[in-house]
């Protein structure tokens, strides 16, 4: 039987400068503007890491995405490293922890 995989956090922001609305997104989108949206939902709900990027929500290179919001749209979000383990097990040392400074965007 096939596992089932944990339902994402869809709610999110669906376009840089459409901050007031918010939407279902699919999942299934990957283009920038859907990761970023999924980013900052996830991130208003708590801090991030990087794996919890990639394997809960589905966003592969984080690190870009969150350099996009930061510079490009003005967000404040702080980067902490620590060590995380990802879902199979494996210790990763320097890993990202994304947290959304209070106010969101400048």
């Amino acid at each position: 039987m096939a596992k089932i995989p944990p339902r994402r956090n869809d709610e999110a922001r669906r376009q840089p400068g459409d901050e007031g609305k918010k939407s279902k997104l699919n999942p299934n989108d990957t283009s920038t503007e859907n990761q970023r949206a999924i980013i900052l939902a996830a991130l208003q709900i708590a801090p991030r890491t990087t794996v919890e990027l990639r394997h809960d929500f589905g966003i592969m290179q984080p690190a870009p995405r969150i350099h996009e919001l930061i510079n490009r749209f003005n967000y404040r979000i702080d980067s902490v490293r620590l060590t995380a383990v990802t879902p199979d097990g494996i210790k990763h040392p320097r890993v990202a922890l994304y947290v959304l400074q209070p106010g969101g965007a400048v």
